[in-house]
C-alpha cells in the first residue's frame, strides 16, 4: 500500500541553510557597514519568510527595502521600511539602495526594472556598494552585479540562521547618520505625495483613488495589482499592511493575471477582502473572470482604473517617438483619421450585471470610498469602473532603458549619476 503523502513527506526536511562561516561572515560585513540595507525579494514570499525577515530587521535595526515581487514582505507601514526601489519605486528606496555601502538581499533576482536596466547609478552602485546575496538558486548567484559574499540557501532557514547567530552575539546596529539620511529621504517623498490623498479633480487622480481603496478596504485585504499602468500605481501608493497581501505578475507581465487571480484568492481566503485593480485593457482580456465569480459565489471585487487606452504601452509610444503614438487608445473609428475619433469603451458595469453580478461607475472622487466599501460590504462578485485622469504620469523615481535609446532621466528627486 502507498502511504499517504501528506504522513511521510512532514517528517523530511527540505530546506537547507548555509555554512556557519558564511553566516558569521554576514554578520561581520553588516557590523561594519554605514549604511547597510536588506533587499528582499520575490524569494522571501516563496520560503513564507517575511515574519523572519521582520524579527531579524528589527533585531539588527537595519533597514529593509523591497523588489516589486518582493513587496508586503515586510509591512509597508513598518518603521524601518523604505519602499519599492525600481523604475517606478519609492524614492526612499531608491536613494537609499544609490547611497548604501552594503546591501544584504534575500531572493532577489536582480531584473531590468528593478534595477534601472542595470545602468550605474541610477539604482546601483555595485560593486562600490558591497552586495551580498543570499538564493536558493545557485545561478541566481553574481548572475547580474558582482558578489562580496554569495550563498545557496533557503530564504527562511539562512534568515533563522542570522537570527540565532546575531542574538547570541548581542548584535544591534547603530547607524544615527544614516537613520538621518533615510529620514530625509522619506519626508522628501511624503511631502510630495500627500496632498494627492485629497485631491478632488475630475477625471480622478489615479493616486486618490489608491488611497481611499487603502481607507475603504480592511487591514488584510488581498490586492491582486494586474499588468499596465495601474501596477506601478499600486507600487506606489497602495500601502500593503499584512505581509504576504499582495500580488502581481513580473517576469513576462502578462496583463490579466490580477482579473483572474484574484478567484484564486477568494477560493483560498473566502473571508477575507480581496481586490483586483486592473486597467480597462487588462480587465478586457479576462471579463469572463466575472462570470466564473457569479457560478462559484466567489465575492471578489474588480476596480477598473479606466483610461480609454492601452497606457502602459502608449505611453512608452510618446516617449520613444516624440509624442507620437498608434493603436492604443480605445475610440471609435467612424472614417476618422487616427486620433479624432470618439473616445469608447464598454459599459463595463453593464457588463458586470449582465453576467449577475454587480457593477457601478465611479466618475467623482469623492464616491470612491462609499463605493468601495459598499462593494466589500455587499459579499457579491462586483465592478467598480473608475474614470481616471488618462494624461496623469506615474513618477519615474529610477529609469528603465530600451536600448538602444538612452534611458531616461528620472522625474521626481535629485538623483545625480555618479
Amino acid at each position: 500500500m502507498v502511504p499517504d503523502p501528506e504522513n511521510w513527506a512532514d517528517s523530511i526536511s527540505w530546506r537547507h541553510g548555509t555554512e556557519p562561516t558564511v553566516i558569521a561572515a554576514i554578520l561581520q560585513k553588516l557590523q561594519e557597514a554605514k549604511r547597510p540595507l536588506i533587499l528582499a525579494g520575490g524569494g522571501v514570499h516563496c520560503s513564507g519568510a517575511t515574519e523572519e525577515l521582520k524579527i531579524f530587521a528589527e533585531l539588527v535595526n537595519i533597514p529593509v527595502y523591497t523588489s516589486l515581487m518582493g513587496k508586503g514582505a515586510i509591512a509597508d507601514n513598518h518603521p524601518l521600511h523604505l519602499g519599492v526601489v525600481g523604475c517606478w519605486g519609492h524614492y526612499p528606496a531608491v536613494e537609499a539602495a544609490r547611497n548604501a555601502d552594503v546591501i544584504l538581499a534575500l531572493g532577489c533576482r536582480f531584473s531590468d526594472l528593478h534595477t534601472a536596466s542595470w545602468q550605474p547609478g541610477f539604482a546601483y552602485n555595485i560593486p562600490a556598494t558591497k552586495l551580498i546575496q543570499i538564493d536558493i538558486d545557485p545561478s541566481e548567484i553574481a548572475r547580474n552585479y558582482p558578489v562580496d559574499i554569495g550563498a545557496v540557501g533557503d530564504i527562511k532557514k539562512v534568515l533563522i540562521q542570522l537570527i540565532e547567530k546575531a542574538s547570541g552575539e548581542g548584535f544591534k546596529g547603530e547607524y544615527t547618520q544614516w537613520e538621518a539620511e533615510l529620514a530625509g529621504y522619506k519626508k522628501e517623498w511624503n511631502d510630495f505625495v500627500t496632498p494627492y490623498q485629497t485631491n478632488d479633480e475630475s477625471p480622478i487622480d489615479p493616486r486618490r483613488l489608491i488611497y481611499d481603496i487603502r481607507k475603504a478596504a480592511p487591514k488584510d485585504t488581498i490586492m491582486f495589482s494586474d499588468v499596465g499602468n495601474n501596477q506601478p500605481w499600486i507600487e506606489q501608493y497602495w500601502s500593503s499592511e499584512v505581509p504576504g497581501t499582495h500580488f502581481t505578475a513580473g517576469g513576462f507581465a502578462a496583463m490579466g493575471f490580477g482579473v483572474c487571480g484574484v478567484l484564486g484568492a477568494k477560493l483560498a481566503r473566502p473571508n477575507t477582502a480581496c481586490i483586483n485593480v486592473c486597467g480597462d485593457g487588462g480587465f478586457l482580456m479576462m471579463p469572463h473572470a466575472v462570470a466564473t465569480a457569479v457560478q462559484y459565489n466567489l465575492p471578489a471585487v474588480w476596480i477598473i482604473m479606466n483610461n480609454y487606452a492601452i497606457g502602459a504601452i502608449r505611453d512608452l509610444q510618446r516617449f520613444y517617438f516624440g509624442g507620437r503614438q498608434i493603436g492604443t487608445n480605445f475610440e471609435k473609428y467612424e472614417g476618422k483619421k487616427y486620433y479624432e475619433g470618439e473616445l469608447w469603451n464598454p459599459d463595463f458595469a453593464a457588463m458586470a450585471k449582465s453576467m449577475g453580478g454587480e457593477g457601478v461607475r465611479v466618475e467623482k472622487a469623492a464616491d470612491i470610498l462609499p463605493v468601495v466599501e459598499q462593494a466589500i460590504k455587499s459579499n457579491k462578485p462586483t465592478v467598480i469602473d473608475v474614470i481616471i485622469n488618462r494624461d496623469t504620469p506615474v513618477p519615474l523615481t529610477s529609469t528603465w532603458q530600451m536600448p538602444p535609446i538612452p534611458p531616461a532621466l528620472p522625474t521626481f528627486g535629485k538623483i545625480k549619476i555618479r
